[in-house]
């Protein structure tokens, strides 16, 4: 127990825990602790989801980030084996990198499947005709359709993505409304949503770290972004009559930017309804919390940085077995 606690104290002592694959498990957590402090920040954005959605997908995704370069970090130094010296050290690093292995392959799965989803549901798509062939021109967008009495208005696939329409939202909602609901669609494909969902949940899923409030303060700004694009071609009565017929879903579809969860609906309708929008942009705000987060990954990089531009040699050894002998 001694040797084990002299190894920890020297390991920290001397850098080594910071600069090492020792440091995959110290620095995500620590920044997920310091983000804690900056989320508060994110969540009073309310009125600015330009901003505010891209600024949680950030906070949300910046520990699993850290992982990442830090992993790919250790690979390219080789991993200090100053960490390695002793039986406590050898135990710490082969722990770090099973578990780090393993939510690679974890996550790695879990975004397989989802893009598996997505791409099979375009893929039993057909093509649009009539007047929906018409809107897509008239949006520029591709647009499919899937034979489904429910109601389905979604954008489907990272890569390239396509607009899922049912034959049941054809038959159901109006012209004006369907023109509405896809050009809602057209802004989720426009800012690139689906691309920083697929990124930011493989980034949540390496790391067990409670992260929901700030994905779900994403996607609730997101879908309220999208509706400020469709607002600048679409009538916002017309935005809302679509949005009440997607109320509560019978049974949503897998692997899509669909419309999703009842307090991301009422606030939606909230803005919908209420006569004229304000609009509240803080570039101060934005300034400082965007400042925090490129701090906050700095900082985690910064031990990773300096012994990749001045390699410092760490006699572990050395430093345990004085230690233990005192």
């Amino acid at each position: 127990m001694s040797e084990i606690l002299a190894f920890m104290a020297a390991c920290w002592s001397s850098g080594t825990l910071l600069r090492s694959v020792c440091a995959l498990l110290i620095v995500p957590t620590a920044a997920w602790l310091a983000i804690r402090f900056v989320s508060p920040a994110i969540f009073r954005m309310t009125r600015d989801p330009e901003w505010q959605a891209p600024l949680a997908a950030m906070a949300a995704a910046v520990p699993g980030l850290l992982l990442v370069l830090l992993s790919v970090a250790a690979f390219v130094t080789g991993a200090d084996p100053a960490c390695r010296t002793m039986l406590a050290g050898q135990v710490l690093y082969a722990t770090i990198v099973g578990l780090s292995a393993f939510t690679f392959l974890r996550a790695s799965a879990l975004a397989t499947m989802r893009t598996h989803e997505s791409h099979a549901l375009v893929k039993n798509a057909g093509r649009c005709s009539g007047r929906l062939a018409e809107i897509a021109e008239r949006a520029n967008v591709a647009i499919r359709i899937v034979s489904d009495d429910r109601l389905v208005c979604i954008l489907a696939r990272v890569w390239q993505p396509v607009i899922i329409v049912s034959s049941g939202a054809i038959e159901r909602l109006t012209e004006s409304e369907l023109v509405a609901a896809v050009y809602h669609e057209r802004g989720h494909a426009k800012r690139g949503d689906q691309l920083v969902a697929f990124v930011l949940t493989f980034l949540v899923d390496l790391l067990p770290l409670p992260a929901a409030k700030l994905v779900r303060t994403y996607r609730r700004a997101r879908e309220l972004a999208a509706d400020r694009h469709a607002l600048g071609t679409v009538h916002a009565n017309d935005l809302a009559g679509a949005l009440l017929h997607f109320v509560r879903p019978s049974c949503p579809i897998a692997g899509t930017a669909a419309f999703d969860g009842d307090a991301t609906i009422v606030a939606r309708l909230d803005v919908l309804l209420r006569a004229g929008s304000v609009r509240s942009t803080s570039f101060i705000q934005r300034g400082l919390v965007l400042l925090a987060l490129s701090g906050v990954v700095a900082l985690g990089l910064a031990p990773s940085v300096a012994v990749l531009a001045h390699p410092v040699p760490c006699d572990m050894g050395a430093s345990v077995h004085a230690s233990v002998r005192s």
